[in-house]
């Protein structure tokens, strides 16, 4: 790794540099970055445990990675670059879910944005959502698409997820009721789905109460793997969507839930 003038970083613009490469990357070692600035692996410690504090990264030994753990969820710019093919596939599967009319909601995963972008073609459409960048890609590069209601829950943002959370979102996601949810966990163990946050538990758990059909989407990544706290039973969604890249171990769970489920076809290098 080059090595820069640490007198050139302050400790904010250092941070943001370390920041910028465990999102881009999934991990950063301590040792590295010391040599890189050329200040001490201590000092490099305390910016991995400040931004940790910041819910950007996981400290762990030798260095901080941005992969998710039972009790930490990765910050959505990391997630928003994973699993692209495999999210774009299950959202064109998900869309066959919608019809024109209808009112349908989507929660703060970054699995359901090809879906927030692909849904402006099936005007008239409402979009209900706590998620910024789903309102953001449901409305378009011009800020609105003809006959595309887009309704933004509000409540405490939390920049972890982009999203919205709390009492007040809770109470606006209770005066609506959407045709359909579009929704995503952190982890699916035997027939459950879970998560790491309480908030964004809660919140999900509000979308689920609201909504008259609920479509789980999850690609691979999301099985085999333990989170917290218990969002759910898979028995409690509609449709259940993941891509054919997920264990048989985890599609004969699928089965033993009783939920319909597809597994969705990835196609190679996106075609």
């Amino acid at each position: 790794m080059q090595r820069v003038d640490g007198g050139s970083f302050g400790p904010e613009a250092r941070r943001e540099f370390i920041s910028d490469k465990v999102l881009r990357e999934g991990y950063v070692s301590a040792r590295e970055l010391a040599e890189r600035f050329g200040v001490s692996v201590m000092t490099v410690y305390r910016d991995l445990d400040e931004l940790e504090a910041r819910r950007i990264l996981r400290r762990e030994r030798g260095g901080a990675t941005a992969q998710p753990s039972s009790v930490f969820e990765s910050d959505v710019r990391y997630r928003v670059l994973r699993c692209v093919e495999e999210k774009e596939a299950l959202c064109r599967r998900a869309l066959e879910e919608v019809s024109p009319g209808q009112a349908v909601m989507f929660d703060d995963s970054t699995t359901i944005l090809p879906l927030a972008r692909m849904v402006r073609g099936l005007a008239p459409l409402t979009v209900i959502t706590n998620f910024r960048l789903a309102v953001e890609a449901s409305l378009g590069l011009q800020g609105g698409t003809p006959g595309v209601r887009v309704m933004c829950l509000g409540g405490e943002y939390f920049s972890t997820y982009d999203s919205y959370t709390g009492l007040l979102c809770d109470r606006a996601i209770s005066s609506v009721r959407p045709d359909v949810l579009f929704a995503s966990p952190a982890t699916i163990s035997g027939c459950a789905a879970f998560h790491q946050e309480q908030e964004i538990v809660r919140t999900k758990r509000a979308m689920m109460e609201s909504a008259n059909r609920k479509v789980l989407m999850a690609d691979h990544t999301k099985f085999g793997r333990t989170a917290a706290l218990k969002l759910a039973d898979l028995s409690e969604f509609d449709l259940i969507l993941t891509d054919d890249k997920t264990p048989l171990e985890a599609l004969r769970q699928l089965e033993e839930s009783g939920v319909p489920f597809k597994v969705v076809n990835v196609p190679e290098n996106g075609f």
